[in-house]
């Protein structure tokens, strides 16, 4: 059954789905998922998936660079889901579902490499999705995570706050330490933290302050 806040975001991302490829936030999405590439090995036939996955776009990314993986992308917006397959076409090596990070419809150790990009402060109950995530992961495989922290640049602090008080389905922008400290909680190992960005005006976005995270099953 779907709490207040997933109800909330369904809402709001099927309705972002229409502009979602086109807009300025989606445009700074991009740009995120071209630094993510930076740290994470994709090479190979690996199996991967994306939790939260919009319309595909950083598994799109992913699949320029390697034609051998497969991917599979999750979100719990049915708008999204539809805009992704779409993008997608009938090529064999993508499949996308509707479901959320709490309830991921794979097997036991089935990737080896799972990913979280500007979503996990929707997470009604983080560490309840982390340990799912670590669930359907290989033994010895990647969880990549990055998400705005509030920690990382004060603008972020005070965005939460006003989040959390008039956007609906905004649960917490966490700081880097209290991400680090789930990850721990859930069972992974080797947690770094990979790389922290903030500024003004990047990418003609207002201000960010981001983190970016790896573990290992």
């Amino acid at each position: 059954m779907e709490n207040n806040d997933t109800s909330e975001n369904i809402k709001r991302f099927d309705s972002w789905a229409k502009t979602y490829d086109t807009d300025r936030i989606s445009s700074w999405f991009r740009y995120i998922h071209k630094m993510m590439l930076e740290h994470i090995d994709i090479s190979g036939k690996k199996k991967i998936l994306d939790v939260g996955c919009g319309t595909g776009n950083a598994l799109a990314l992913m699949a320029k660079e390697n034609r051998e993986a497969e991917y599979y992308g999750i979100d719990i917006s049915a708008q999204m889901i539809k805009n992704a397959r779409e993008k997608t076409g009938n090529l064999a090596n993508f499949e996308f579902k509707i479901a959320n990070s709490e309830n991921i419809p794979y097997k036991d150790n089935s990737f080896h490499l799972v990913f979280s990009s500007n979503s996990f402060h929707h997470y009604p109950n983080p560490l309840k999705a982390l340990k799912e995530i670590k669930r359907v992961l290989k033994d010895g495989g990647t969880f990549f995570l990055e998400d705005a922290c509030r920690d990382v640049f004060f603008p972020i602090w005070l965005q939460n706050i006003y989040r959390q008080k008039f956007e609906k389905g905004h649960i917490k922008y966490y700081t880097t330490s209290e991400i680090t400290g789930f990850l721990k909680e859930a069972g992974f190992k080797h947690i770094k933290i990979v790389k922290t960005l903030k500024g003004i005006g990047i990418k003609k976005k207002a201000f960010t302050g981001i983190g970016m995270f790896s573990a290992r099953k």
